[in-house]
């Protein structure tokens, strides 16, 4: 069962914001839909001061384990292009700490660690990150402070440690700002603070193309990958009265087809709870990165690997057909091609 749709179409919204929306509910009536990390949109490169090159092709490659994104770029003006390669990254909201982000990067260097060659040499990048509090930028009042600025994750207790260590007139000015806020106590009775800002980390790195010439830059990085330990797909989940519109709202996210949900019911059954151990995991990829080079994708490529072949997997592209003689991956090719959104990635199946 494969799950593929047609059209371009759903996925507008990004499903990590419908999923926060929903916890609360999921968590009430199913815990193990609830136990999830949420995923984050990150996509490929943007170009600056490079109106002079021409992508002739862009190949994409989406996997839980990997994105590989390589782009053929030509420079037919009679001058040298020196452009800046940018890599946009979401702000991070470090005060939503309702749910588990899914963060490739060890914090607090950087959200994500790409790997980036221009015909075959690596670039160097130049991470820029800074604090935001209400359009305030805090960061040198936190660095003062040793607090961390990417709080999420076991980084927070580093942010609990670095609070308690602060003088006391520190901490209460710190907390009449609403720079931090009291949470509550440990186990221990000791207080808990909350981060209440957000991050925002900037990347970026130098190319130079010569007149006439071709470069091949191939970016690469771990993705951030969204999982629950149960779906809300299932058809004793999907039915229920309290469930029913968020899977609704799934199912237009990722433009879930009707020959998905039969094979998430021949898995599952009927049955109340998860007996077959289905799990979901989702990619939220940014195709409209590419912006500032002279015109479209002449050849564009994108491939899908769900990993496994028993795996079920739904996305909102068109004319998707598998990939060689490959059983987990699919693929779908255009010409003269400018995205006008982003692609979102559901798949389905047993835990591993």
């Amino acid at each position: 069962m494969i799950g593929l749709v047609s059209g371009w179409k759903g996925g507008l919204f990004g499903s990590a914001r419908v999923h926060v929306a929903a916890l609360a509910i999921l968590a009430a009536v199913c815990p193990a839909a609830a136990d999830s990390i949420q995923e984050l949109r990150i996509g490929g490169l943007s170009f600056a001061n490079a109106a002079g090159l021409v992508l002739d092709s862009q190949e994409v490659w989406i996997s839980l384990d990997w994105i590989s994104v390589k782009y053929r770029l030509s420079n037919s003006t009679p001058a040298a292009v020196a452009a800046q390669l940018v890599f946009p990254l979401p702000d991070i909201d470090v005060g939503e700490q309702d749910s588990q982000l899914s963060i490739p990067a060890e914090p607090p260097d950087s959200v994500v660690v790409p790997k980036t060659l221009a015909d075959g040499a690596t670039l160097a990048w130049t991470t820029v990150q800074r604090a935001y509090q209400d359009g305030r930028d805090i960061t040198d009042l936190l660095r003062k402070a040793s607090l961390p600025l990417l709080a999420v994750g076991e980084t927070v207790n580093r942010l609990q440690d670095a609070v308690a260590a602060l003088p006391a007139e520190s901490r209460r000015q710190m907390i009449g700002e609403k720079v931090i806020q009291e949470a509550g106590t440990d186990q221990l009775g000791g207080p808990l603070y909350a981060p209440n800002w957000i991050v925002r980390t900037s990347m970026f790195a130098p190319l130079r193309v010569t007149p006439g010439a071709t470069v091949v830059l191939e970016h690469s990085y771990k993705p951030s990958v969204g999982r629950s330990q149960d779906t809300v797909l299932r058809k004793a989940l999907r039915t229920s009265r309290s469930l029913e519109p968020i899977a609704r709202d799934r199912i237009r996210a990722f433009c879930v087809e009707n020959d998905l949900l039969r094979g998430i019911d021949k898995i599952a059954r009927d049955e109340e709870a998860n007996v077959a151990g289905l799990q979901e995991w989702r990619i939220s990829f940014g195709l409209k990165t590419a912006t500032g080079l002279n015109g479209p994708a002449r050849d564009f490529h994108l491939v899908i690997d769900k990993g496994r072949p028993d795996r079920l997997v739904s996305l909102c592209v068109r004319n998707v057909q598998r990939f060689k003689d490959s059983q987990t991956a699919f693929e779908t090719r255009r010409s003269d091609f400018r995205p006008d959104q982003d692609v979102n990635v559901l798949l389905i199946g047993r835990a591993e």
